[in-house]
């Protein structure tokens, strides 16, 4: 009588396919962890906005109604021969002063790396920024509000998770009502930097929208 050993091996065919499948299923695994963990990263971040945006209200709401009654609203910044570009730079620099005039104050978009008042409408390292000024300062701004791009700011008053593209102020009833709007770029992309905005797309989904009354 003979006997037989029915031994069962893996061909070269088959363990080519368990092999592929498992790839297959680790690319998905690692496709949605990476997925994930991005969005984590991007709703941290759309977290700190939103936080800073509420101290920035809070801050602007003090230096309107409590201390800086006096408001004024630099416009001509918009103009090409301010930004040294073809495109218009529509956001504004907001002035303030206290009824008193003895104490001043500037908020608006200041470029990161240099700590000065963004002249162009590009897409950078902007945030919201104020700097509180001397006496001499004030005096040189209302002589020659040119000097204003000259003011380099300070790190302890930078509202450092509000990367910008919009900061616009309106006053009504002779500067009784403040109308803030800004918008916030929640998903930064390297690729853009030093692009003019008039010149590109930008998904509304990755820019954040707030208006403030005062």
């Amino acid at each position: 009588m003979k006997f037989f050993n029915n031994k069962t091996a893996i061909t070269l065919i088959e363990l080519i396919t368990t092999i592929a499948i498992s790839w297959i299923l680790f690319l998905i695994i690692f496709v949605f962890i990476t997925d994930s963990v991005e969005e984590l990263v991007d709703n941290d971040v759309k977290i700190w906005s939103i936080d800073e945006w509420f101290t920035f209200k809070d801050t602007i709401w003090r230096f309107v109604r409590w201390w800086y009654s006096n408001v004024t609203v630099f416009t001509w910044i918009t103009d090409p021969w301010y930004t040294w570009t073809t495109n218009p730079n529509p956001n504004h620099v907001l002035y303030l002063k206290t009824l008193d005039l003895k104490k001043w104050i500037l908020i608006w978009i200041v470029n990161i790396d240099n700590k000065l008042i963004q002249r162009n409408y590009v897409y950078w390292d902007n945030f919201l920024w104020y700097r509180y000024l001397s006496v001499e300062e004030m005096a040189e701004i209302d002589t020659n509000t040119w000097k204003i791009f000259e003011k380099q700011f300070t790190n302890d008053k930078i509202f450092q998770n509000i990367r910008m593209r919009d900061f616009r102020v309106e006053t009504y009833n002779w500067w009784y009502l403040v109308d803030v709007y800004f918008s916030v770029i929640n998903l930064f992309d390297d690729s853009l930097l030093g692009k003019d905005f008039a010149d590109f797309f930008v998904d509304k989904l990755v820019i954040d929208e707030y208006n403030l009354i005062y």
